[in-house]
């Protein structure tokens, strides 16, 4: 690959709720994890111990939320020092 062309960015999405396995995609070159709430049973403590496994790579770590909620969000946020992705969008009353 020429120096002057982009690597391919890689991504691995979640949804085990082991920091080992968090670990071990970032460790294997991840540019990204996706750590999937909504899909797995990612509680508080597995979503900081997941996102803690990841410091020390250049990995940076995202969550997908269960819902759009100022609770869930603002403890993602606090937990995993990451990115929220979330499926939900506004709704119009």
């Amino acid at each position: 690959m020429a120096d002057n062309k982009r690597k391919p960015r890689m991504t691995f999405i979640n949804i085990i709720p082991s920091p080992v396995v968090t670990q071990a995609l970032a460790s294997a070159g991840a540019d990204a994890v996706v750590i999937d709430q909504e899909h797995a049973p990612v509680g508080p403590k597995s979503l900081h111990a997941m996102t803690a496994s990841i410091a020390g790579t250049k990995c940076l770590p995202f969550v997908r939320v269960t819902r759009r909620d100022e609770a869930m969000v603002k403890l993602a946020l606090d937990l995993a020092r990451s990115t929220l992705r979330s499926q939900f969008g506004r709704s119009r009353s």
